[in-house]
């Protein structure tokens, strides 16, 4: 008997996926690798619609996050993060281990920031020049609004950094008509792959802003210059650092083509509507929804438990 993964996260993987995952196993640098590997990164360009870049690098949704983040810090900027559950607290224990002290907009678990919130933040602390946020906040079932508060950065002239591990792929997400800089995710969740890959699109603007940082980024492996930088010197021959996972790639380039097939706002709608579906159903049963409806991830339902 199979079994239904019911959980936040990896998800079941579809047959012709787990497939790729038994293909022999091919050599990860050269000509035709490389060829595999820009089509998957220009179909999630195309997920994401960004004109920026995209690296995928083995590792968890942790690493795309914290690379990002490292990215951003440096002791003389200011970072700020909308802490509105434990993936975005996180994201502020990251930035502890690197010595940095972020601004922190604390919002009620299970509650979405409101755009006024981030920009009553952005004016009070003026020299913050990054706002951090996850758009779906699996711990509490809350959906920030992306949208609303990439307008909100994008007119005080702020990178916006968003985790976007248990949204990508199944919720919108335009970077370019935003105006997001930096959004992390992974290979396992929306996506629909085994897990094992880190993603990380990056825009234009924040590339510059990575390019011409006044210290380097510390460390190596989570480090997005030296990702910038094999993948401009080694671009037609191995554009990354590593040893990559070529049949995680190969899962997520089928799975990346059944999302295509599928209809990316036909997948968006689908989910949104079996989230109603499912969140009416619990309702009906007399439980409740630890976020209200209306601020509440089509990604993931999390019920409020009762004692008996």
């Amino acid at each position: 008997m199979q079994k239904l993964l019911m959980i936040p996260g990896p998800c079941d993987i579809e047959e012709n996926v787990l497939l790729q995952m038994s293909r022999q196993v091919v050599c990860h640098y050269g000509k035709e690798w490389v060829a595999i590997y820009n089509r998957t990164r220009d179909m999630l360009k195309k997920l994401f619609n960004t004109s920026g870049d995209v690296f995928i690098v083995n590792g968890s949704g942790h690493l795309s996050v914290e690379t990002m983040l490292v990215a951003l810090g440096e002791y003389e900027e200011e970072i700020a993060i909308v802490d509105n559950g434990f993936f975005a607290h996180r994201m502020i224990e990251i930035l502890g281990t690197y010595g940095l002290r972020p601004k922190v907009l604390k919002i009620e678990w299970g509650k979405s920031v409101l755009p006024e919130q981030v920009e009553k933040l952005l004016n009070t602390y003026k020299k913050v020049k990054v706002l951090g946020i996850v758009h779906s906040e699996t711990s509490t079932g809350a959906l920030n609004p992306l949208k609303d508060i990439a307008s909100v950065t994008r007119q005080k002239g702020v990178y916006l950094a968003v985790d976007a591990v248990s949204s990508a792929g199944i919720i919108p997400i335009d970077m370019e008509g935003w105006g997001i800089d930096f959004c992390a995710t992974a290979s396992q969740k929306g996506l629909g792959a085994p897990p094992g890959l880190a993603i990380l699109a990056v825009s234009k603007r924040a590339l510059e802003y990575i390019r011409n940082r006044k210290k380097p980024i510390p460390g190596w492996y989570a480090n997005l210059q030296i990702w910038d930088r094999f993948n401009i010197e080694q671009a037609q021959f191995q554009p990354y650092s590593i040893s990559l996972a070529v049949n995680l790639v190969f899962a997520l380039q089928q799975s990346l083509e059944n999302i295509i097939e599928e209809g990316v706002e036909e997948r968006y709608k689908k989910h949104k509507k079996l989230s109603d579906v499912l969140k009416t159903g619990v309702k009906a049963c007399g439980l409740d929804i630890f976020s209200e409806i209306s601020e509440s991830s089509p990604v993931i339902t999390v019920i409020k438990s009762r004692k008996l």
